[in-house]
This record gives C-alpha cells, structure tokens and sequence, in this order.
C-alpha cells in the first residue's frame, strides 16, 4: 500500500480459488493473496480480496434465468429515470443524489416512474429488458458519511411500493453485448 493508501491489485494475480456465497447463491472466486494480505492488516482482521474468475458462473435469478451476473446483487443493470428521483427529492426535507441507489444506467426525458412500465428496450445499441421493479433496502439511507438516516426510504414508502416492498429503479438484463455510452438514446421496444 503506498503512503497515500492506494494499492494496484490485477485479477490476473487471483489464483487460488474458494467457495463464497452471493445473496445465498453459492460462487467459485479467486483469492488474491497480497490485496488479501493488505486489506487484512489496514482492517485488522482477516479477510479475502476475491474476484469472479473465468470458471464462476452465477445467474441472475428466475425471473431471468438466462441473464448472467458476477457480484452484483441480483441483475447485471439496474436503470433509474432522473424525474422519478426528482419526484422523490421534491418531497423530502433534504435531497439525495442518486448515487445513494446505485443505478447504472440513469434515464432522463421520461416522466417520474415511466421506467416501471417499460418492459422492451435498448440502450444504445444494446437490447435489454426490464425484469422487475428493484426492492431496496437500507443501503438507500446510508449517506456519503456512512451515516444512517430514516430517508429517502420512509418517503419512498409512503408512495412507490408493491406490498411491503418499497421499489426505485428497474432490474435490466441484456439480450447481447454491445456498448453503452453516456447520451445513447433509449428506445423502448426491440427494434
């Protein structure tokens, strides 16, 4: 680790592999001994630097079983449309920025929620489609500071859920590889 606390770490060091769990679903990954090492004695325990290598295999679920993910929690994208956190700063006290839910893909244009009805699309010149609306969790309340607050979920509760679930953000699988670049234009159906 060098003074200012940056390591370069390459996957292709990662040799030895072992048995983790992934919300449950069990993964082959490889161990990356030295950024184990360095993380083990900045954090002051033992732990794994892992990666998902060429023999991991993990799909994304049944609603996608198809669909292919590494680490993720569940889906390879997850698209939240810029007027649905808009709405939603609109109504708390404080704004959040939308990296609190993590999207990777952030759609503008569109009115509040319209990402929860689209099921066809492509992003750029990659098909896609919308699997289901995204669950969140706590991890939203947790600020830059890694302080906890009540929000944005207990606004978020109060007006966009299914059930007990509170929802933000769609689950998106792609059909094939492609590029994805800020500005591409999303086309709802296939074509």
């Amino acid at each position: 680790m060098t003074a200012g606390g940056e390591v370069t770490i390459h996957e292709e060091d990662a040799g030895e592999t072992t048995a983790v769990s992934v919300w449950g679903d069990p993964v082959t990954a490889r161990v990356h001994a030295e950024g184990s090492a360095l993380l083990s004695e900045h954090l002051g325990r033992a732990v794994r630097l892992v990666c998902f290598g060429p023999e991991a295999e993990r799909s994304a679920g049944s609603s996608a079983p198809d669909a292919k993910v590494a680490f993720a929690d569940a889906y390879p994208m997850l698209l939240a449309g810029q007027a649905s956190l808009d709405d939603l700063n609109a109504r708390l006290d404080a704004p959040v920025p939308m990296r609190r839910f993590r999207p990777n893909v952030v759609v503008e244009g569109a009115e509040p929620y319209a990402e929860d009805g689209w099921d066809d699309l492509r992003l750029g010149d990659v098909p896609a489609r919308n699997v289901k609306r995204c669950e969140r969790c706590t991890m939203v309340t947790v600020d830059d500071d890694a302080v906890r607050h009540k929000e944005p979920l207990a606004t978020l509760a109060t007006y966009h859920r299914d059930g007990s679930k509170v929802l933000f953000g769609v689950n998106v699988v792609h059909l094939a590889t492609g590029t994805l670049r800020v500005g591409d234009t999303v086309t709802l159906g296939r074509r």
